[in-house]
């Protein structure tokens, strides 16, 4: 499956490769990378994290998953097939969620446990 996982996280990147082996994954860390990536390919799988830039528990604004869900909520042919918003940031996964009501929101705690369930890993 082709992934798309946006991610600022070193340690959390790296956990995302090593159990998602077999896939053919892209991480990136940037909002806008991810969009210009949405507009320029087929997604199977859109992971999504909420804050980026080392930050934490920030508001829903600019390079942030939320931008990246706003973006594909004007521009649903880029949509992916399944969407999983990973961030801990509960406030901002629920504003992602808000305007994409098919993504799922698994915490990433639970997302390698989820991802075995779902047959990814």
């Amino acid at each position: 499956m082709k992934i798309l996982i946006l991610e600022d996280n070193l340690e959390r990147q790296e956990q995302f490769r090593k159990n998602l082996v077999g896939h053919n994954i892209e991480i990136t860390d940037s909002s806008k990378t991810a969009i210009e990536k949405l507009s320029s390919e087929k997604w199977g799988l859109l992971m999504l994290d909420h804050d980026l830039g080392g930050q934490v528990f920030v508001e829903s604004g600019e390079n942030t998953g939320f931008e990246v869900a706003q973006f594909l909520e004007k521009n649903k042919q880029h949509m992916p097939k399944n969407i999983i918003v990973h961030s801990l940031n509960v406030p901002g996964s629920q504003n992602i969620i808000s305007v994409l009501p098919n993504a799922v929101h698994i915490p990433f705690v639970w997302t390698q446990q989820n991802l075995k369930k779902i047959g990814l890993i």
